[in-house]
């Protein structure tokens, strides 16, 4: 009935007229499916009808309402026009402003501006956003910020893949244009399929607590209870989900590593571009002098040895001395923390249906200083290694890269 006298009245263009500026923001934040309920004529109405201090305000959120039923790339470009000059106007150009701003006032209103705001569409907000590295800090930032407020962990899962996938960006030049990748819906199919036991202890404690609730008659839900022994389970289930998320042939990090690296791509990056320099017309001559190309042969065979080294040795979870463990050290300072975040999330989120989705999020946190760690040892000890093989067998200066 409500919905009905709410269509009745908005059909009538004049009676927007009576609204005030909180008035509309209030319908915006209270009503459900608006984009759904509101033609695109009574969704200008409402932006012409606000208040002149409110209007570019209203202008946008009605804007973002029609974009998400409409794919005319028209109503894109004015949505983000109008989005970009009354960030400019009013928010000191600060998109982080304009949403803390809504996260206090209408948080329903910021929930569904997290679907407009993605980072396509910061992307080409030029005036606002300078790079697509510069997009993804502001939509995690907007991510974490409504997430805070409105308690949906499906935010901060997001945001946690933008953190890594940024770091994953930076290992990347060092390899191939391939990004380096886990299969998260691979991974999530196999953690649905192959519980664990410790997987299937954990759902069952959590169906007991929330059959608790139910005879409790609690009205608001409460966090799950975890006592020592269930965070326990979650150490356990954290370890399985990790060693298949590394180790995986079909969709874990050992399946790029295998693929990618180790077996072609690192040994085309390192050693091709070595080679074309050498082979060079300029340096003919100079490598005509029996002396100066034992002296090149010889760097390269070493400098071959250090990249071999490299895939052999440190690309590996296993070897002499492997850049990555699959193995959960459960007394290492920042795998409690993330352990304790994850316990943190689970609790919030009351039931065991993101569970899969959260250890995958953990995953990726976890990997993330492992990753940190292999791209200071290319970029430094790499590059090191064979500066000082070069040095011990002189090549021509110019245009040899170090």
């Amino acid at each position: 009935m409500r919905t009905a006298l709410f269509l009745e009245f908005v059909s009538n263009r004049l009676n927007f007229g009576t609204l005030s500026d909180e008035e509309i923001r209030f319908i915006f934040e209270n009503t459900m499916s608006l984009d759904s309920l509101l033609t695109e004529k009574e969704l200008d109405a409402f932006s012409l009808s606000a208040e002149s201090r409110a209007r570019a305000l209203i202008a946008v959120l009605s804007l973002a309402l029609y974009r998400a039923k409409s794919i005319d790339p028209d109503v894109d470009f004015e949505f983000r026009d109008d989005f970009v000059a009354m960030i400019c106007d009013e928010y000191d150009g600060s998109i982080k402003k304009f949403i803390d701003f809504l996260v206090e006032e209408s948080p329903q209103v910021a929930n569904y501006m997290v679907n407009s705001l993605d980072e396509v569409t910061l992307e080409k907000m030029y005036l606002l956003v300078k790079n697509a590295t510069q997009a993804s800090e502001i939509r995690s930032e907007i991510l974490r910020t409504v997430g805070t407020k409105l308690k949906r962990v499906e935010f901060f899962i997001e945001a946690d893949s933008i953190h890594t996938r940024s770091k994953f960006a930076k290992l990347q030049k060092y390899f191939d244009s391939s990004r380096m990748y886990v299969d998260s819906i691979a991974l999530k199919k196999w953690l649905d399929s192959n519980p664990s036991v410790s997987t299937e202890e954990y759902k069952t404690m959590a169906a007991k607590d929330q059959r608790r609730q139910a005879r409790n008659d609690l009205t608001e839900p409460s966090s799950l209870e975890l006592k020592e022994e269930d965070e326990y389970l979650v150490l356990q289930i954290a370890k399985d989900a990790f060693y298949q998320f590394c180790t995986n042939n079909e969709f874990g990090i050992e399946s790029y590593l295998g693929r990618r690296i180790r077996h072609n791509t690192l040994e085309g990056v390192t050693t091709a571009p070595v080679v074309a320099v050498l082979k060079n017309d300029a340096y003919s001559i100079l490598l005509g002098s029996p002396g100066m190309k034992r002296n090149v042969e010889s760097w390269l065979q070493a400098y071959q040895d250090i990249i071999n080294r490299l895939r052999h040795d440190k690309l590996q979870f296993d070897g002499p001395t492997p850049l990555f463990d699959s193995e959960l050290n459960a007394g290492d300072s920042f795998t409690k923390e993330n352990i304790k975040t994850l316990i943190a999330q689970l609790r919030i989120t009351n039931s065991d249906e993101l569970l899969n989705d959260l250890i995958i999020a953990f995953c990726w946190r976890q990997i993330t200083p492992q990753l940190e760690g292999a791209a200071r040892e290319i970029k430094i000890k790499v590059l090191t290694d064979s500066t000082a093989a070069r040095r011990s067998a002189p090549l021509p200066n110019a245009g040899v890269p170090s």
